[in-house]
């Protein structure tokens, strides 16, 4: 009998010692808290800011840039500020943004090596004047203004798309001309004349 209330009482015990451990781990850390991401164009550049409220163990802002949204490029890295409980400010300069839509996102990278996207952001740069022609509104809708600075004579223009080939061929006439381009689908193309080269644009 003796034995069998120790073995009862060591029972109790040990079922006491399993369930003294803690039921749910200790959260992780949490990741760089990210609470603004904004652009403004200035003089054809893109300007990038962005600020954190917090980070852990953060490594480096890596600023990435992509004109179709499928395909992205590293145009640039900032330091992070590695382990921090105030606000912190960034800024990056994209100098060289393409006409047309460009999307931007920040992608965070830790130094254990995890990383994490921010949200997209959308910029229009549609005061480009390359041999004074102007292409506008950029993203195009369903048709795209040909404006002009100075009209001396009438030219032939083609549209070709991003693997060279000719989707469409007019003569631009006067010094703001609209060109209907509704049978093009969404994408990356270019208006090109002799006299100008290839003036790039996005629908």
């Amino acid at each position: 009998m003796k034995r069998g209330i120790l073995f009862l009482i060591f029972l109790i015990g040990a079922i006491t010692i399993t369930h003294a451990q803690p039921l749910n781990p200790a959260p992780a850390n949490l990741p760089v808290k990210l609470i603004s991401f904004k652009a403004s164009v200035v003089n054809g550049s893109t300007n990038l800011t962005w600020q954190t409220a917090a980070e852990i163990n953060s490594k480096e802002f890596v600023v990435e840039h992509s004109v179709e949204g499928t395909q992205w490029t590293k145009v640039g890295v900032v330091n992070a500020a590695g382990n921090s409980s105030v606000t912190q400010q960034y800024a990056f300069t994209h100098t060289q943004p393409a006409e047309g839509l460009n999307l931007y996102r920040l992608r965070t990278i830790d130094f254990d090596g995890s990383s994490e996207l921010s949200t997209t952001l959308r910029v229009a740069i549609n005061n480009a004047l390359v041999s004074g022609i102007r292409l506008y509104p950029i993203p195009v809708s369903d048709h795209l203004i040909v404006d002009l600075t100075e009209f001396k004579e009438s030219f032939t223009y083609t549209i070709i798309d991003a693997n060279g080939r000719e989707l469409k061929r007019g003569i631009v006439t006067r010094n703001k001309q609209r060109i209907g381009l509704q049978e093009l689908k969404p994408g990356v193309y270019f208006f090109k004349t002799e006299q100008s080269g290839a003036i790039r644009f996005v629908k």
